[in-house]
């Protein structure tokens, strides 16, 4: 505090009721999300995912991972994304 009475600009807080990152007019309605759901894609996310989880329990999560490993990870993060069933992910 700084002169009696007065506060500093540290405890001033800010006071606009909507945070910057975001318009509250955005929030208010119905919101839909488009799913692809192809039989044939669903397994493969699965197998790619399994295999995913599989190369991070054996590299410790990527730490340990040789560079070969890597780019297989970095390729199957890639097929993820192209198979991904959400039309307009976030």
């Amino acid at each position: 505090i700084g002169a009696r009475g007065s506060k500093s600009a540290l405890f001033q807080f800010y006071t606009e009721s909507d945070p910057s990152d975001y318009d509250a007019a955005d929030l208010t309605g119905e919101k839909s999300v488009a799913v692809d759901e192809n039989e044939a894609d669903s397994i493969i996310r699965d197998d790619l995912k399994r295999e995913l989880l599989l190369l991070s329990s054996v590299t410790n999560r990527g730490e340990y991972a040789s560079p070969d490993e890597q780019n297989i990870i970095v390729d199957i993060v890639a097929q993820l994304e192209a198979l991904n069933p959400t039309a307009d992910p976030a």
